[in-house]
């Protein structure tokens, strides 16, 4: 069994895991889920071993990992977030590289490197360089290496990225098999449908902290929730989803018209006061159309309300331009200059025909 007993990790005196208790057993699948920076993959690496704890204890089968580490890395297998590779070598000599590293047998490991690589679709380009290989075949390659010396205790940190359908549905049934053999298997994904099918029991990780430790089904029947979905969304996020996902999308289409062709954006004094009385609004150069939509967000970064009126003024057409429009868009005073580039990039306040607020 696996034990993690008050752990906690500091960075410069800010803690990225906070005093952090809980277990993973031998024939279940653990998952260990959480937002963008609560600290998952800190966690992860602490209890492989490649960082150290700030306080705490991680104990495996009842010993600290620390006493001897070594044995303890000879009972792991670890699947990192990122694939680190070395990129010069094939799939085929990375594999038997880490088998030598662990000092497996020549021949029995090559057998199984062979076997690996023809279940996981790698066999054709095993003697291919890895530099070669795509996202999901480097994630192919990061799994055989994990299982290659058949761990007890088997570290997944988000081992579905990059992965195709057919790939991913074979290792979920893989991770389900290996749980059900004895090992202990402690998985961190983002992909809540997965971890819900696959994971008997999940932690729920938030700013460093637990606020979650204990069975799917006891969780859905506790918070009265249909889905790991839901509880999630409840104990670790902070946002309305809807709501942002809104606000995106209107950003992108402020973005998405302030980009359009517009050749001269500058303020100057209108001569159309009895249109609609504002002393002052935004003239603009370019294709009436563009233009158009493009008032908006010039309007809301000078924190002024939008435009009224608009007035079409075709009696000195322009050579270069389609038509001249005048929009007027303030109704009081401008307290500030407005300068904004030309599609030349000359400041067009310092243009005759402006005039200075």
């Amino acid at each position: 069994m696996l034990e993690l007993l008050n752990v906690s990790k500091h960075f410069s005196g800010i803690p990225a895991v906070d005093d952090v208790s809980f277990s993973a057993r031998p024939g279940e699948v653990t998952g260990y889920l959480g937002p963008n920076g609560s600290g998952k993959s800190t966690t992860m690496k602490m209890i492989t071993g490649l960082i150290e704890m700030t306080s705490g204890q991680i104990l495996f089968q009842s010993n600290r990992i620390e006493d001897d580490l070594i044995a303890y890395k000879r009972r792991m297998g670890y699947v990192p977030e990122e694939p680190y590779l070395y990129n010069h070598l094939s799939g085929a000599e990375y594999l038997m590289m880490i088998a030598q590293l662990r000092n497996l047998p020549r021949r029995e490991s090559a057998e199984c490197i062979d076997g690996l690589m023809r279940l996981l679709s790698l066999h054709d380009d095993r003697h291919a360089s890895i530099s070669g290989y795509s996202k999901g075949m480097r994630q192919k390659v990061l799994l055989a290496a994990a299982l290659l010396h058949n761990p007890e205790l088997l570290l997944l940190d988000e081992p579905f990225l990059g992965l195709d359908v057919g790939s991913a549905l074979v290792l979920r049934s893989l991770i389900q098999e290996l749980a059900a053999r004895g090992k202990v298997v402690l998985f961190s994904s983002h992909e809540l449908d997965t971890v819900e099918r696959v994971c008997s029991r999940v932690v729920i990780l938030h700013h460093g902290k637990i606020v979650a430790d204990d069975s799917i089904e006891r969780l859905r029947s506790l918070m009265e929730l249909p889905t790991l979905e839901a509880i999630f969304s409840q104990l670790a996020v902070e946002q309305d989803s809807e709501s942002m996902a809104r606000q995106i999308a209107d950003l992108m289409g402020a973005a998405c018209h302030s980009a359009l062709p517009v050749r001269e954006i500058h303020c100057r004094r209108q001569a159309h006061a009895d249109i609609t009385g504002c002393p002052y609004g935004l003239a603009l150069r370019g294709s009436t159309v563009a233009l158009l939509p493009a008032v908006a967000p010039v309007c809301r970064s000078l924190g002024r309300p939008g435009p009224g009126r608009v007035h079409h003024d075709r009696a000195q057409p322009d050579r270069c331009f389609q038509d001249s429009v005048c929009l007027l868009v303030f109704a009081g005073k401008i307290e500030h200059p407005v300068h904004v580039l030309g599609i030349r990039g000359h400041l067009l306040s310092d243009r005759k025909d402006v005039c200075k607020l």
